[in-house]
């Protein structure tokens, strides 16, 4: 069985929103499923000696240009809430007090949180508001408000900020792939490329060509994500390269991966270039 996706955010993340609109279905379209891990930038800044990009001379206007230019990218709704950032810590635990009871229900959880503040302008860093809205997703008012004052919840959280900052998160949204980690929206397009590698029986591994000064090749924009175009394979023993495959119809296929020039490349290089972290 394929292992989880594990991906790591903060509530008080665009791009961690951003993110969470379109990691469940990366992840289904490769057959894996998704360890939803809230975590606490507050406290892995501490360790890292950064703050909110939107806080840092000169890349904070620019973060305030790209964020719902790179929404409008993806086709997400996005609203710059009123207050930020937030403390996101009784969002977190509704999430870590779910995981407890159901894991499946994270994933809506987390997004309802999510849509709550970055679509409804609401401070889900209140514990009362956070708790109305995990209550309108299904869940028992009094109950999730008890969890986030909840001592043994609050200690396992910083026990999951821990273990997070020892695998190595350092920003949201943070994505780790069969041990592979991946910081930020922008590497997406990448962890497709993990997930298409993880073949059966390991004979084969799929590679990106690279080819006439490391021009990406391979990518298309698709509905809901980017996706592999055209890949190459090669034998795991050799590493010779053999010939090229495609996701598209047999019809489709080409007999060897072409290089995107002109303004296509340009394209793929910027949005590739692209700074789409917090």
């Amino acid at each position: 069985m394929k292992s989880p996706i594990d991906f790591y955010f903060d509530f008080s993340s665009p791009y961690g929103y951003l993110a969470s609109e379109r990691i469940e279905a990366l992840a289904a379209k490769h057959q894996r499923s998704v360890n939803w891990r809230p975590v606490l930038l507050g406290a892995i800044f501490k360790v890292t000696g950064t703050q909110p990009l939107t806080f840092v001379p000169l890349k904070g206007e620019y973060t305030r240009r790209d964020l719902p230019r790179t929404a409008r990218f993806h086709g997400i709704e996005f609203r710059m809430p009123s207050k930020f950032p937030i403390a996101t810590q009784a969002a977190a635990r509704l999430v870590v007090w779910q995981r407890g009871i159901d894991a499946g229900r994270c994933a809506p959880l987390a997004k309802a949180l999510y849509r709550a503040y970055f679509l409804g302008d609401r401070d889900i860093g209140d514990p009362d508001t956070a708790a109305d809205v995990a209550a309108g997703n299904g869940l028992d008012l009094s109950a999730a408000r008890a969890a986030i004052d909840d001592v043994v919840l609050k200690d396992e959280l910083k026990r999951d900020v821990d273990a997070a900052i020892a695998a190595g998160v350092f920003g949201s949204p943070f994505v780790i792939v069969d041990g592979e980690p991946f910081w930020g929206l922008d590497r997406f397009e990448q962890i497709v490329v993990i997930l298409h590698a993880a073949l059966p029986g390991g004979e084969r591994l799929f590679r990106i060509c690279q080819i006439e000064h490391q021009d990406i090749v391979g990518f298309k924009p698709e509905l809901g994500g980017i996706g592999l175009h055209e890949v190459a394979h090669c034998s795991s023993r050799t590493g010779q390269h053999q010939h090229c495959e495609s996701n598209l119809s047999h019809d489709e296929r080409r007999p060897r991966p072409r290089t995107l020039r002109g303004g296509a490349a340009r394209a793929r290089r910027l949005h590739h270039l692209a700074d789409m972290r917090a």
